[in-house]
């Protein structure tokens, strides 16, 4: 397989402003997905849309499509977070759902909450 013919683009990954969570820079993670050949590349970060246009820019000038999407943190109605305490206090009944866009719309896969 030649480098650009590798058909897999990650599509649950963190940049810096997955705050707590993530390190690389956008323009780090879009030169390591062209390193790497894929094709596309999805930016996920946490409860936040920060760095979208800054990774359009940096996907558009590797020729990478960039898919921006989110993972956003659904409070339990007794969790702290809900008290706008912060992500640290999230507590195990909380949930995340990464959600990416597809044909123009909201696709949305996540994992639901714990049952009682």
């Amino acid at each position: 397989m030649k480098s650009g013919d590798i058909p897999y683009a990650e599509l649950h990954c963190h940049s810096y402003y997955s705050f707590h969570d993530g390190a690389s820079s956008l323009e780090e993670l879009m030169l390591r997905a062209k390193e790497l050949g894929y094709r596309a590349l999805a930016i996920t970060d946490h409860d936040n849309l920060c760095g979208a246009i800054r990774f359009a820019q940096a996907a558009k000038s590797l020729d990478i499509q960039g898919i921006i999407g989110a993972e956003i943190t659904l409070c339990h109605p007794e969790s702290r977070c809900n008290r706008g305490e912060g992500s640290h206090s999230i507590r195990a009944e909380d949930s995340s759902v990464v959600s990416l866009p597809q044909n123009d719309r909201l696709c949305s896969t996540g994992f639901p909450p714990p049952r009682e």
